[in-house]
């Protein structure tokens, strides 16, 4: 078992779905009070047409910025926080996937669920152009165990037989334009470390621990401890170079971080996860996002759009919250039992009176950037593979020094989970920004046009491979996420800082979220908020 990329708690009495009621064999259809639809918008955008944009999609420049770096200066200009007009059982602030399982976990309860930008899905949210849909971050998830919470949960929604699934044979990738196929059948210095991996899944997972009932904590810090680069060596020795330029592009794509970076523990739970098989949708894991929103349009749940949250204050006997509705007036409401279902670097500054232990372990937390492209072709390719590393056939020095060279981490082919039913074609781009603070480079107004650039020099062996040439390109259409990634950093769950971070207060205000346990990805999210209320 493990909490974030296999089954979690499987045996546990705390996750038994018929004693929390949180797989009932019927959804609410009636609504106790008229919910706010007005200023809601669910996570996929259908175009009605397709314009290369000019400037990046995704996370706003200036969105909420004023809240979180002059409150007090944002209050005085706009009234001051007003009284509570509303009572809710439960409020939740932050509309990503963590925020979103939050709400479906309470969609029986008068629940008040507040987003602060234009639509729901957080990470995961995708756009529809005809019959093509393309992921717009979170592209796929592992398959989980049969009958564990989140299998369960996904048959609730109805999407269990949706995934397209990629057998671990079938894993290609690209080496300086030709595709390598069966990635890890390539002699016996691929089988051995795929076999390791294999191993690690079955017998040794590093579970991550949400209750000391679950995991070997000792031995998962002492993982934790290690970097990847570190326990390569120790675990590994000497591996072929094919398969180090591999994790290189591995860690950078999936946490943003180089293998001296990150936490053994961390990135062996996700490659033996992602050895043992992932699945994904058309639109990736927007259409988990899309599916758990339209299930909340038909329960007891209210949501807002455009609203940020700027002030979360405890009584003693309920928890008030301010937030900015439609980005025009304050609005206060009341709740037993708030959810914290937005990152860290917010959450500091919403709690007033947040303890310094709690909001110093919260400062500890590092996040990193990253862009993803759509390019849409004017010409129908099949597709090769669901997620193809783009490797150069040597070992990266640094993604700081070779950005340019590299352009990309990893390529995914859109419509691949369709089985290439749409008109159309696009590849879907993943370019990790390898700093903290990213968002000011990625802001410049010279930037789009940098990388726009950089990703047309960089895709020129593809398009070889694919047929296809620069004029082949109908449009990009880049979207940035300035703070999306909690790095996933050697020594931070051993720390115990993870921990103090996403402390429940008081019964009161709890925390979901995947930097609940700096591991980002959907299971976290899921699982974060399956735990927030035990």
């Amino acid at each position: 078992m493990s909490f974030d990329r296999r089954s979690f708690l499987k045996t546990s009495m705390l996750f038994s779905a018929a004693g929390m009621g949180l797989f009932p064999k019927q959804s609410v259809m009636a609504r106790d009070f008229i919910s706010n639809d007005v200023f809601s918008k669910g996570p996929i955008e259908t175009l009605k047409e397709f314009k290369g944009s000019h400037e990046f999609t995704g996370d706003h420049d200036t969105a909420g910025h004023e809240i979180f770096w002059d409150k007090e200066g944002f209050l005085k200009k706009n009234g001051m926080i007003p009284p509570p007009t509303k009572t809710y059982d439960v409020i939740v602030i932050g509309g990503g996937m963590a925020g979103l399982c939050s709400a479906y976990n309470h969609r029986n309860e008068k629940t008040l669920l507040i987003e602060g930008h234009p639509q729901m899905g957080g990470n995961s949210r995708a756009e529809r152009y005809e019959n093509l849909s393309m992921s717009l971050g979170a592209a796929y998830i592992n398959i989980p165990e049969k009958n564990d919470p989140l299998d369960l949960f996904l048959n609730d929604l109805g999407l269990n037989t949706a995934f397209r699934r990629e057998p671990i044979d079938e894993f290609s990738v690209f080496i300086n334009g030709k595709m390598q196929g069966g990635f890890w059948n390539q002699g016996e210095d691929f089988k051995k470390v795929f076999n390791k991996f294999a191993d690690i899944y079955e017998n040794d997972y590093p579970e991550l621990p949400i209750y000391p009932e679950t995991g070997n904590r000792e031995k998962l810090n002492q993982m934790d401890l290690l970097n990847f680069k570190q326990w390569i060596a120790m675990n590994l020795g000497e591996v072929h170079p094919h398969i180090m330029e591999f994790f290189h592009q591995y860690c950078w794509s999936s946490f943003c971080g180089s293998m001296d970076d990150l936490s053994a523990a961390q990135v062996v739970g996700f490659i033996a996860s992602d050895l043992n098989g992932v699945q994904a949708l058309p639109g990736g894991n927007a259409v988990v996002a899309e599916a758990i929103y339209n299930k909340l349009k038909s329960s007891k749940v209210s949501m807002l759009n455009n609203s940020f949250a700027v002030n979360v204050k405890n009584t003693g006997s309920d928890v008030e919250v301010t937030y900015f509705e439609d980005q025009k007036r304050l609005i206060t409401v009341r709740a037993k039992k708030v959810v914290m279902a937005a990152p860290k670097l917010v959450t500091k500054f919403l709690i007033e009176d947040l303890a310094k232990e709690q909001h110093a372990a919260m400062h500890a937390m590092k996040y990193r950037a990253y862009l993803l492209v759509n390019v849409l072709l004017s010409k129908k390719v099949p597709s090769m593979g669901y997620d193809l590393f783009a490797l150069k056939g040597k070992i990266p020095v640094s993604e700081r020094t070779e950005i340019e060279e590299r352009g990309f981490c990893d390529i995914i082919f859109a419509d691949w989970a369709n089985h290439d039913r749409a008109d159309q074609s696009a590849l879907t781009l993943y370019i990790p920004q390898p700093y903290e603070g990213a968002q000011q480079f990625l802001f410049s107004s010279f930037t789009y046009e940098k990388h726009r650039q950089r990703i047309l020099n960089n895709l020129g062996p593809w398009f070889d491979k694919l047929g296809l040439t620069n004029e082949d390109v109908i449009g990009m259409r880049m979207s940035r996420y300035g703070h999306a990634l909690p790095l996933a950093r050697q020594g931070f769950i051993a720390s115990g800082l993870v921990e103090k971070a996403h402390k429940t207060i008081d019964n009161a205000i709890f925390f979901a979220h995947s930097d609940n346990w700096a591991n980002p990805c959907l299971e976290t999210a899921f699982y974060s908020a399956k735990a927030a209320f035990i």
